[in-house]
């Protein structure tokens, strides 16, 4: 039987890594980029996407369950025939046919302290492809 909830959040440890850090107003691209391009594109917004996961992980404040690795999910962009062309989901890496929409990439010109959102929605589209993965694997 599925678990309802495979992977856990725990937005203290979010809100902890940026009080210890003095992070809260800092802008998410000043934090995770080192230049900035003259146009943002598709490679710029799933960047910045698998940054924040990675450090949401590092930090606890996504926890995923045994065996997986933050490594084992990238964010990507998604086309679909109800997705705009600003739309990120996720993936499994070794998984590519499996895909979960997570939000539109507008929410990561914001704060860092905004990223909470963004790690929530995350957390719903890994757990959603875990389900995906799950009746797969039960068909």
């Amino acid at each position: 039987m599925l678990p309802t909830q495979l992977l856990k959040k725990n937005r203290d440890k979010w809100h902890e890594f940026l009080a210890s850090n003095e992070l809260g107003e800092v802008s998410l691209h000043d934090y995770y980029c080192k230049e900035t391009p003259e146009f943002h594109t598709s490679i710029y917004y799933e960047h910045l996407a698998n940054e924040i996961f990675q450090d949401a992980v590092e930090v606890g404040a996504l926890e995923l369950p045994e065996p997986y690795k933050a490594d084992d999910f990238c964010l990507v962009h998604i086309f679909g025939p109800n997705l705009d062309m600003g739309t990120l989901g996720v993936i499994f890496v070794n998984e590519r046919d499996l895909e979960a929409e997570a939000f539109d990439e507008f929410y990561l010109s914001g704060k860092m302290y905004d990223a909470e959102k963004i790690i929530g929605w995350m957390a719903n589209a890994v757990n959603h492809l875990f389900v995906l993965l799950y009746e797969q694997q039960n068909r």
